[in-house]
């Protein structure tokens, strides 16, 4: 079951903030970028279809990274232990009794689909092997709706129609930014404004991140992020997660080589989803995507990350670090009350302990805030001994934050001075799509209808 919806217009803008990171600001070559005003691009009602793009049309084969059988052409797929997985009864299909009949294709596990797609095509009296061309349609191709899907009969595409929902969020309205970025509003099946969700395509040379969300919203509430003003609707369901990947790929051709979690919400907080997702991204029999391109960012909560670690072991970890000070980081990142930073940096341990990798520390630099010498000097001790990187974010303002905007030059301070105490690689990121309210949460924020 597919859905269009029509556009809506972009409200009269205020100055975006810091987006997902991107590619380093070299040392020897750092300058302020200039500050286009983006492309808006509008949905088709009927088709779909974007402008902007240079090709709309979904691709005619294989795409890559996702097989049929076999390992991705992308990065190893890791097994994952049964035992690593939650039980049953948490990870688990909702119960559509109380809400839509139809069932989401994208929330199924691969066994639940070949369980259900069975039982579907021998209803609809067709042969056994049109279950694996109704998979190979659904996690290589997604088109817009069962219709689309050539080669299967029509009768069998009517039954799924009846049967199914294949894209859970109606594609809103999304922006080019003049740095290749593009970001996308989609509106939830309940109408509502606050179940507007946002998801970003970063272009960087022969990579594609597709970051994602995991919640309408995000009840965090971190002082220096968009989302968090614009209130909380719950958590996605696993197919709205997927249909996110599926329906950016189906819009721009662009197969993504990283997915990250940094779009709106707490990823650790909607965990069931999460777990869900990320089975169903790496699964060879469905999108069969790499776990090491893999990123769940979280601003930290102790026991789901040492959960994460050991069903998900090849899935990198990235830390919203922003203050090492408890005082001030309960300010700026609320959750520092319930999880205090110490509890998390243990886990955080523990993670690269079981994993063997590194995690990366993301640090929003708050101009008379956090970017003191002696913050970057007491955030190089707090972290000493943890394999990791760190990264560092510019803020960009947005009307709801008490916050400024910092200089280029004393970032690039702030960035030598953690340098110089830091055993890790320090990378100052530069913002992408400032020009279409990139950063998290603010399409959604500076496009909700006037009350």
């Amino acid at each position: 079951m597919s859905r269009t919806s029509s556009s809506r217009p972009v409200k009269n803008g205020n100055p975006p903030c810091s987006t997902a990171p991107s590619n380093i600001l070299p040392r020897p070559r750092v300058r302020a970028g200039s500050n286009p005003r983006g492309a808006l691009v509008r949905a088709n009602k009927r088709s779909g279809s974007v402008r902007f793009c240079r090709s709309e049309q979904q691709p005619s084969g294989s795409i890559p990274g996702t097989v049929a059988s076999g390992p991705s052409t992308n990065a190893t797929t890791v097994p994952i232990p049964a035992d690593h997985l939650s039980s049953r009864g948490s990870f688990a299909l909702p119960n559509n009794a109380e809400g839509r009949k139809l069932t989401d294709l994208l929330e199924l596990l691969a066994d639940e689909f070949f369980e259900i797609a069975a039982r579907t095509v021998k209803e609809a009296g067709e042969p056994s092997y049109r279950m694996d061309q109704l998979r190979r349609w659904l996690y290589e191709r997604t088109p817009q709706a069962f219709s689309d899907m050539e080669g299967l009969p029509l009768s069998l595409r009517d039954h799924l129609a009846e049967r199914f929902v294949l894209h859970p969020l109606d594609y809103d309205l999304d922006m080019l930014s003049e740095d290749g970025t593009r970001k996308f509003l989609w509106q939830r099946e309940q109408g509502n404004d606050a179940g507007r969700i946002e998801s970003v395509l970063i272009p960087e040379g022969d990579r594609v991140t597709y970051c994602i969300s995991t919640q309408a919203g995000c009840p965090v509430k971190c002082t220096f992020c968009a989302t968090g003003y614009g209130g909380f609707s719950g958590n996605l369901s696993t197919a709205e997660i997927i249909d996110q990947v599926v329906q950016i790929r189906m819009r721009t051709s662009l197969v993504p080589t990283n997915l990250v979690f940094m779009g709106m919400g707490e990823p650790l907080l909607n965990f069931d989803g999460l777990l869900r997702a990320l089975s169903i991204m790496t699964d060879s029999r469905q999108l069969g995507f790499g776990s090491r391109r893999i990123t769940v960012s979280t601003v930290g909560i102790p026991e789901r990350i040492r959960q994460l670690s050991r069903a998900f072991p090849q899935v990198k970890l990235a830390l919203s670090l922003h203050a090492v000070d408890q005082g001030l980081r309960d300010e700026l990142v609320p959750l520092n009350l319930k999880y205090p930073l110490d509890e998390v940096l243990d886990a955080v341990r523990e993670h690269c302990d079981v994993t063997g990798k590194k995690v990366t520390f993301e640090y929003v630099i708050l101009p008379g805030v956090n970017d003191s010498a002696d913050d970057a000097k007491a955030v190089a001790s707090k972290v000493r001994g943890i394999p990791a990187s760190i990264n560092l974010i510019g803020f960009n303002p947005f009307d709801e934050a008490p916050y400024r905007k910092p200089a280029l030059k004393s970032m690039l301070v702030f960035r030598d001075e953690l340098d110089g105490s830091f055993a890790g690689e320090v990378t100052l990121r530069r913002s992408r799509g400032e020009d279409i309210q990139g950063a998290c949460g603010q399409l959604s924020l500076k496009n909700r209808p006037a009350t």
